[in-house]
């Protein structure tokens, strides 16, 4: 059986975590939303084109911020368009 006396306890202080300039837990937009300029001009041309797509990458590395940025962009360029 392993003992846990020789465990230590550890405090963290708010300068022990690296600041990060990306955002975390909601949708990114505007100056917030980092130029992917090919991956949104790729999926404007497939909604537009009515193309399945599928997006994949790792959690939180802005999938669904990249897809309300593209709905955006196409429902300000095309007023007769509704993205829902």
């Amino acid at each position: 059986m392993v003992g846990i006396s020789n465990m230590k306890s550890v405090s963290l202080k708010s300068t022990d975590f690296k600041l990060t300039p990306f955002l975390y837990g909601r949708i990114a937009e505007n100056e917030n939303f980092t130029n992917r300029r090919n991956e949104t001009e790729f999926l404007k041309k497939n909604f537009k084109g009515l193309i399945n797509t599928v997006i994949i990458s790792p959690r939180r590395w802005g999938k669904t911020s990249l897809v309300h940025k593209v709905a955006k962009l196409i429902s300000e360029e095309e007023k007769d368009v509704i993205i829902c």
